[in-house]
């Protein structure tokens, strides 16, 4: 019984939320660019 509810969970939340994030944009703009020399962060120094 458990599994056709982790089915039906997974089809119906995760999917349409994955859909949704897909057709909104990234987030995290995890896009590469062509012109960039690098894509690392330099963190901020903490005290």
């Amino acid at each position: 019984m458990k599994k056709p509810l982790l089915f039906l969970a997974y089809f119906l939340i995760v999917t349409p939320v994955g859909l949704a994030q897909r057709l909104l944009g990234d987030p995290m703009t995890r896009r590469l660019r062509k012109d960039a020399d690098s894509y690392w962060a330099v963190a901020p120094v903490r005290r």
